[in-house]
């Protein structure tokens, strides 16, 4: 097949800002994790799918299997805003390790 470009793990896209290594970077609605860091503008290599590790906000704890999104701002077990009416925050993947209740939770994470 001469248009397969592989299994599309990692890819390459131009940086939205600067960042480091291991910053999450949302484009649109692509999700992913920087693998290196990079200037605004230039092309960074992400991870888009896999299981990595970073932190999310969930005041009460995050248990195995539950859904992390993102809103916005950060990663969270919110599934929406709360706002009136509600918008949804972006599904990002599973956590596959719990943690307890806190603002920032240390968590593994399988990515969609």
């Amino acid at each position: 097949m001469k248009n397969y470009k592989g299994p599309g793990v990692n890819i390459t896209v131009n940086a939205p800002t600067d960042v480091l290594s291991d910053d999450f970077i949302v484009i649109g609605s692509l999700f992913g994790f920087a693998i290196t860091d990079a200037a605004e503008g230039d092309r960074v290599a992400i991870t888009t799918s896999g299981l990595v590790e970073t932190t999310v906000s969930a005041t009460g704890g995050v248990a195995v299997g539950d859904v992390i999104y993102f809103d916005g701002i950060g990663l969270t077990t919110a599934a929406d805003d709360g706002g009136e009416p509600a918008v949804a925050n972006m599904r990002i993947g599973r956590s596959v390790t719990s943690a307890p209740a806190g603002v920032d939770a240390l968590i593994e994470l399988k990515l969609d």
